[in-house]
């Protein structure tokens, strides 16, 4: 708090563009304290305040209407009056006609200023509000008191029981921290038969006193006794600056408390407004980005379908090429691949970097070229073979080639040399010809090295096209981009000046 006053105050307040209360309006404009009198009809305050003001003549005259006037009155060199925002209009010399324009002031039910050449007015204002409690509404008045008061006279007639009302009136200053001091009027007033007489009356009170709560003084007074009026002036007087600077300090300690609270309620309100538009915002955000990875997902597989048809398409053309073409043809479907390949997966997905390439393998000439097929050797046995050969040596002859060609896609090479070993045997009885014979087993050797080949170039282009389809995969499944929170929270604070509600809240802690 010691870092702390209303000019400061008011700067944070103006920086956030908060509306500046009544009570810190009225803490920076004060410069003297304010004492308050409160006090049912009936209850003397009249009296009282005459008193104060050094009015034997009754400067202020009771009435039997209650009204909602308020009287503010300060030191001045000459007894005059104004309202609202007109100039001061003094009071008639005679006495008369001044108490009978404070009657009619007095039913105005608007706040009257008035100048006073009194003493005790150097030191503090005095603010009357006739019939404070015999009003149905008297909101306003309690109000204006909690703002400006520094301390409330509160009178009651010493042998009434407290009101609610006025219960409720001493709590709320005790609440406020207001400083208050209870003035019990006609102690003059006694009732034998009660036992209340000069001399009990003391005791009476302090029986009574409890309910009271947290005054700082009280004082007994009655008409006849002057006396005690001066005790309660000379008090006000001598406390006058004490009186103020424990006031301000309240006032001062309320006005933080109040902005603190408002500045946290608004920060919790933005903050609930920011996390419920997170909440929607990361919602929005997870629903277009479910529908963006299912479209890629999709885009994906399509893409593994079309990689697929073209591996499918290669594996043919190398056959053909291997049958019928050149070792230059295949280079040029091993290349056409691999390009339409990468062209496909860039045109789908063109921040992927892998290089997604193989040299072709090693080609032998040799597998290029016709090559003698089972149903050409078939053909070549019955041509060659006798009318006296068996139907079936015929069939085992036919059973072997048909294995030999089978065994030729594997890469069992033993069961290709054993099957070639009796094969050859049953191709000398029947083929006569060695170098139609030697064409035949040729053809099978190739056969089984561009079968091996075929196989191994198949498993190569698997395991790349497949590494890189995973990779693929993976580098989609990194890129799904996650709502972030923090960051955009961090957004909305700024946009809505979190921040500097915080350094508020931090300055006003002191």
């Amino acid at each position: 708090m010691s870092n702390i006053n209303a000019n400061k105050i008011i700067r944070i307040l103006n920086s956030l563009n908060l509306e500046i209360t009544p009570l810190l309006e009225n803490l920076n404009a004060s410069r003297k304290s304010a004492l308050y009198l409160a006090g049912k009809s009936g209850s003397g305050k009249t009296a009282i305040l005459n008193a104060l003001l050094e009015h034997e003549d009754e400067f202020f005259t009771s009435t039997k209407v209650s009204t909602q006037t308020q009287f503010r009155i300060s030191y001045g060199d000459n007894f005059a009056y104004k309202s609202s925002e007109e100039s001061f209009i003094e009071f008639s010399d005679d006495i008369e006609e001044r108490k009978e324009k404070l009657k009619k002031l007095n039913m105005l039910g608007v706040e009257i200023c008035i100048h006073c050449p009194a003493s005790i007015l150097k030191q503090m204002d005095i603010v009357d509000i006739p019939g404070f409690f015999d009003f149905n509404n008297i909101n306003k008045f309690k109000a204006k008191l909690a703002d400006e008061a520094d301390i409330v006279l509160f009178l009651k007639t010493y042998n009434e029981m407290l009101t609610p009302a006025e219960k409720e009136f001493l709590d709320l200053l005790t609440e406020k921290h207001i400083q208050y001091c209870i003035l019990f009027t006609k102690i003059d007033i006694v009732n034998r038969i009660e036992g209340l007489t000069a001399q009990t009356i003391p005791g009476f009170i302090e029986v009574r006193i409890g309910d009271y709560g947290k005054y700082k003084h009280y004082f007994l007074t009655s008409k006849n006794q002057p006396e005690t009026i001066t005790v309660l002036k000379n008090y006000l007087e001598r406390n006058s600056v004490s009186i103020y600077e424990e006031s301000k300090k309240s006032k001062l300690e309320r006005v933080r408390n109040h902005y603190i609270d408002e500045i946290k309620s608004w920060k919790l309100e933005l903050t609930k407004e920011i996390e419920a538009k997170i909440n929607n915002e990361k919602d929005l955000f997870d629903r277009n980005n479910e529908k963006t990875r299912r479209n890629t997902i999709n885009e994906f597989e399509y893409l593994k379908l079309t990689i697929n048809d073209y591996k499918k398409s290669l594996y043919s053309d190398m056959q053909t090429v291997l049958e019928s073409g050149s070792k230059e043809d295949l280079l040029k479907k091993w290349n056409r691949y691999w390009e339409n390949s990468k062209e496909s997966i860039q045109r789908k997905f063109p921040d992927f970097e892998d290089d997604f390439r193989i040299d072709l393998p090693s080609v032998d000439n040799e597998m290029f070229g016709k090559l003698i097929t089972p149903n050409d050797l078939i053909k070549i046995i019955n041509v060659n073979s006798n009318e006296d050969d068996s139907k079936d040596e015929n069939e085992s002859l036919i059973t072997a080639i048909k294995q030999i060609f089978d065994k030729a896609e594997t890469k069992d090479k033993n069961d290709n040399t054993n099957i070639i070993n009796f094969l050859s045997q049953i191709l000398s009885r029947v083929i006569k010809d060695d170098d139609l014979c030697n064409k035949v087993m040729d053809s099978i050797t190739i056969k089984s090295k561009r079968s091996s080949w075929l196989k191994n170039t198949e498993i190569r282009v698997n395991n790349i096209t497949d590494r890189t389809l995973e990779s693929l995969k993976r580098s989609i499944e990194q890129k799904q981009p996650d709502f972030d929170i923090d960051n955009r929270k961090q957004e909305l604070f700024d946009e809505k000046n979190i921040p500097e509600l915080d350094r508020a809240l931090a300055e006003l802690k002191g």
